[in-house]
């Protein structure tokens, strides 16, 4: 019963956590590339800079990145 448990909550755990991680991904491929894309170059360099600055963000790494990983691996 409570391996049963642990093993559906590890699974859920690492679903979400790549689902997140997916979500971001897809964020950036269909809505910020494609803004961007209409810049000139200095100015999306410039942009996708401080993007990264901003989405930079230790509990959503931790969480998300570090997360997938190790609840995909531990949900086997």
């Amino acid at each position: 019963m409570t391996s049963t448990f642990v093993r559906l909550a590890t699974l859920m755990g690492a679903v979400l956590s790549m689902g997140m991680v997916a979500g971001a991904f897809a964020l950036y491929a269909h809505n910020i590339m494609p803004g961007l894309r209409k810049t000139d170059d200095r100015t999306f360099v410039a942009a996708f800079q401080q993007l990264d600055r901003a989405i930079i963000n230790p509990w959503f790494m931790i969480t998300a990145f570090g997360g997938a990983l190790v609840l995909t691996a531990a949900a086997d």
